[in-house]
C-alpha cells in the first residue's frame, strides 16, 4: 500500500528551529507540518488533538519537560516521538533516559545558531528518520509513579510503573557499580586465543536492543570479549556509555586505541574514526572515509575482527537501518566465525539485520531475548570441544 503525507508534529522552544525546519519539510512532498508547540505540556494538548504520524521533540523546555510529555504521550494517545536535541552531556543523559521512556531514536541538535547546518541535519538524517517510524506502532506505556532522576527499572524486569516490559530470567540491576579507570586499561594482552570474541552492531534500535542483551546473567557470566559497534552521533556517545553501565552486567569503556581486546568487559568502538584490531588483539584507529555515511563502521570491525581472532569471532547484527556489517560476513565465514542475526519480530528495525541474513552467512537468526543464553551455551561447547 502506498504511504500517503506524513503528518509531524513538532515540540520545541525555539522559534527558529520551528522555522528551519517548515523550510526543509516544504522542500519534502511527503512530509507536512500537523501542528507547533513551544512547550511540553502545549505539545501533549495537540498530540492527543491532532494524532499525528511522528512526533519530533525536544528535551529541554520550560514547564513540562520533553520526559514528563513524552510520558504523557505514550500513556494516552502513543505516537512515534524522535527526540532533537543538543548533545551537551546534561541533555545527552536526559536523551537516553527518553529512549527509556518509550522515545524511538535521538538525533543530534547542532546549535542553533548555525542554520545551515541545522539544515544539513535536517534533511540527512532526520527527515530519514521521520520516513523510517513513519508507519511504526508504537505501544502504550503506563506513568511512572516515581520521581525522573530516578535510577532505571532492572532490565529483564516487568515494570508496572513504566510499561516497560523485558524477557524474564536477567540479571539484577547492576547499576551504580562502578569500576577504576585503571582496571578497564589492558597494558598486557589476555592470552590470545583464549576467549572468544562477541562483536555487537547496531544502529536504530540498537540501544534499547543492547539494555536488553547486556542486563542478562548468561552475558555477565561470558568469558568473552564483547566489543560494541553503535551508530550514535559523536556528542552522544559518552552519555551512551555511562547509560549502559547502568544496565550491563559487565563494566562498560571505550575501546581505546592501544588497549586489548579482554574478557569480562564491554568495550565500545569510539565515534569519529573505524575501529580495528592489530594481529595481537590491540584495538586501533582505521583512516578511511565513512562507509554509507557510517564511521565508525561494523564492515570495518568485522572484517579486521576475523582476520585476528578467526574461529573465536561472533558476529552479532542487531537492530538497525540500512546493510551496515553485512559485507564484511562472508570474511568473518571464510575465517571460521559464526554469524548471529536478530529477528524481525524482536527488532525495532530490521534492515541490519534482514541484510546480514541475505548474504546466506548467518548461521542463526534469533529473538534479542534468546541470544545471551545461546551466546553462553555456543561458546562453552566450544571450549569444551577445543579442551578435548
Amino acid at each position: 500500500m502506498k504511504r500517503g503525507v506524513i503528518r509531524v508534529l513538532i515540540i520545541d522552544d525555539s522559534q527558529i528551529v520551528h522555522t528551519v525546519l517548515a523550510r526543509a519539510f516544504a522542500e519534502q512532498p511527503d512530509i507536512e507540518i500537523a501542528g507547533d508547540a513551544f512547550e511540553g505540556r502545549g505539545g501533549v494538548g495537540l498530540a492527543l488533538e491532532l494524532a499525528p504520524d511522528v512526533i519530533i521533540m525536544d528535551i529541554n523546555m520550560p514547564g513540562m519537560s520533553g520526559l514528563e510529555a513524552i510520558e504523557e504521550i505514550l500513556a494516552e494517545k502513543p505516537a512515534p516521538i524522535i527526540v532533537f536535541s543538543a548533545a551537551s552531556k546534561s541533555i545527552a543523559d536526559l536523551g537516553f533516559r527518553a529512549i527509556e521512556l518509550g522515545a524511538v531514536d535521538l538525533v543530534e541538535k547542532p546549535a542553533a545558531s548555525d542554520l545551515t547546518e541545522l539544515k544539513d541535519v535536517i534533511e540527512e538524517k532526520l527527515v530519514r528518520t521521520i520516513r523510517t517510524f513513519a508507519d511504526f506502532k508504537v505501544m502504550h506505556r503506563f506513568r511512572r509513579r516515581r520521581p525522573a532522576h530516578s535510577p532505571p527499572t532492572a532490565p529483564g524486569r516487568l515494570d508496572d510503573e513504566t510499561g516497560r516490559s523485558e524477557p524474564p530470567g536477567a540479571a539484577p540491576f547492576h547499576g551504580g557499580e562502578r569500576i577504576s579507570a585503571a582496571a578497564l586499561e589492558h597494558t598486557h594482552p589476555p592470552r590470545f586465543g583464549a576467549f572468544h570474541v562477541i562483536a555487537v552492531a547496531s544502529s536504530t534500535g540498537g540501544p534499547q536492543m543492547l539494555t536488553r542483551f547486556l542486563g542478562r546473567e548468561e552475558v555477565g557470566a561470558l568469558n568473552a570479549g564483547i566489543i560494541v559497534l553503535q551508530h550514535m552521533a559523536d556528542g552522544f556517545m559518552a552519555s551512551f556509555i555511562d547509560w549502559l553501565k547502568l544496565f550491563s552486567a559487565l563494566p562498560v569503556t571505550t575501546a581505546r586505541p592501544g588497549d586489548f581486546v579482554s574478557p569480562g568487559v564491554v568495550q565500545v568502538a569510539p565515534g569519529g574514526s573505524h575501529l580495528g584490531v592489530d594481529g595481537r588483539g590491540r584495538f586501533k584507529s582505521v583512516d578511511a572515509p565513512p562507509q554509507f555515511g557510517i564511521r565508525p563502521s561494523a564492515d570495518v570491525l568485522f572484517e579486521s575482527l576475523a582476520e585476528a581472532f578467526g574461529k573465536g569471532l561472533v558476529a552479532v547484527v542487531l537492530s538497525g537501518m540500512g546493510s551496515d556489517g553485512a559485507k564484511a560476513l562472508p570474511a568473518v565465514k571464510r575465517n571460521g566465525g559464526y554469524v548471529v542475526a536478530q529477528d524481525e519480530e524482536s527488532s525495532l528495525i530490521f534492515g541490519m539485520p534482514k541484510a546480514a541474513i541475505a548474504t546466506g552467512c548467518v548461521d542463526r537468526v534469533l529473538n534479542i531475548a534468546a541470544m545471551p543464553e545461546f551466546l553462553a551455551a555456543y561458546c562453552g561447547q566450544v571450549r569444551e570441544k577445543n579442551a578435548r
